[in-house]
């Protein structure tokens, strides 16, 4: 088969509405290669395709993917394997788990995760040193994320909208955050670890039902924070 007619046949399969059509182009592009001409409308429009067909050297360079709003109930495995992946986007799905593989994302620095079903993260997680910024407003969460007191580079935590109940001591080991929002949760005390958090600039607690007692000792241990009640 000549190559533009390989390619032709490719692209009636993979613009086809059928799912099994669009899972025989990959079929075919498994055993005969990827059109070259489709490389980039493969990376930018059938990013979840290629990475459930473990299509990833497409993405090898990649350092961001915008997956918002992709009616998503599941995260591909091979998300996992994206070596230079820094900025990930998936909010507004409807993902309730994500695939313990991504704690290979070394190099991962910012993921956006609102608007989600996620009550926590994969144990894995732990091992993404390099993240500074986790939005995971509107989940199912009723804690932080333990694996989050593991990563050393955090400044910017969102969990608000959720049914957190309590903050762990481990809250002081966050001691590069800056960004902290809790608001609209049901927090009723704050750990006496929190003051160690010195370089914290802001701190949302808004819609908790904290004490006017608690309200006066965040105060007092954070002088330098814009904390709003």
């Amino acid at each position: 088969m000549e190559e533009q007619e390989y390619t032709s046949k490719i692209k009636r399969l993979l613009y086809n509405t059928d799912k099994a059509n669009q899972a025989l182009a990959f079929e075919l592009m498994r055993g005969n290669g990827i059109p070259p001409v489709l490389y980039q409308e493969l990376t930018e429009k059938y990013i979840i395709e290629c990475l459930s067909n473990n299509f990833t050297s497409l993405f090898a360079h990649t350092e961001k993917l915008n997956l918002s709003r992709q009616q998503l109930d599941t995260v591909p495995p091979a998300m996992g394997n994206l070596p230079k992946l820094k900025f990930l986007f998936l909010p507004f799905n409807n993902i309730d788990q994500l695939p313990t593989k991504m704690g290979n994302l070394k190099n991962l620095k910012r993921i956006y995760l609102d608007g989600n079903r996620l009550a926590g993260f994969p144990a894995s997680f732990a091992q993404l040193k390099s993240l500074e910024r986790i939005a995971l407003v509107n989940n199912c969460l009723t804690q932080v994320p333990p694996e989050v007191f593991a990563m050393p580079n955090m400044r910017w935590l969102d969990v608000s909208h959720n049914k957190i109940t309590q903050l762990p001591e481990d809250i002081g080991k966050l001691d590069q955050m800056e960004f902290l929002t809790l608001s609209y949760n049901q927090i009723t005390r704050l750990p006496d670890s929190i003051r160690k958090l010195t370089k914290l600039t802001s701190l949302s607690l808004e819609h908790n039902p904290l004490s006017q007692q608690e309200v006066e000792k965040v105060r007092r241990w954070l002088p330098k924070a814009q904390v709003r009640f």
